[in-house]
């Protein structure tokens, strides 16, 4: 998940008077970043933004998991990325209990 801390500004003048920035220590997983950027805001802007909102995403997960219908238009993207990393879960249990360990060390992975 995406976290945003605040530090103290580069500008030395700006820091004295308390200003500060706002700097991401950490992103959102992969199939996330990919399914916003594919759900762009019409914009000039440089920094790109997207319709995507996180609630409407985890409720239809929610929906999906407990096996509920939605009409949601991200339920077809949500659904292929369940069932890939369903099948990359599968490959790594098969790889730990044929070789006793997992093939990157679990805590790499996030």
């Amino acid at each position: 998940m995406l976290e945003v801390i605040l530090i103290p500004s580069r500008v030395p003048e700006c820091a004295a008077d308390g200003g500060k920035i706002r700097v991401a220590v950490s992103q959102n997983v992969g199939w996330y970043r990919r399914l916003c950027s594919d759900y762009p805001v019409p914009s000039n802007r440089k920094k790109k933004r997207t319709t995507v909102k996180r609630r409407e995403v985890i409720r239809v997960l929610v929906r999906l998991a407990s096996g509920k219908e939605t009409k949601s238009k991200y339920k077809d993207y949500l659904e292929e990325i369940a069932l890939k990393l369903q099948e990359d879960l599968q490959k790594d249990i098969g790889f730990y209990m044929e070789y006793g360990e997992l093939p990157v060390p679990f805590d790499d992975q996030f």
